[in-house]
């Protein structure tokens, strides 16, 4: 099985408190977003269980991008 992220964490991404994110199946999610809505978003993935949906949100350009 794959995994269905990848994160690139650079100088700039570490210096700034944010990853770049690469999603298999969430392409909404690619881009660079905060750790902190990271973790928020993986949480609630793993809590509710789900397999990760397509979902209208661009993490640059937030909700109904």
């Amino acid at each position: 099985a794959r995994d269905p992220y990848m994160l690139i964490i650079g100088a700039k991404e570490a210096e700034q408190g944010q990853v770049s994110v690469r999603s298999r199946v969430r392409k909404d999610l690619d881009g660079v977003i905060a750790v902190e809505k990271l973790h928020e978003i993986l949480v609630d993935e793993i809590q509710s269980r789900a397999l990760p949906q397509e979902k209208s949100f661009s993490p640059t350009l937030g909700e109904d991008a």
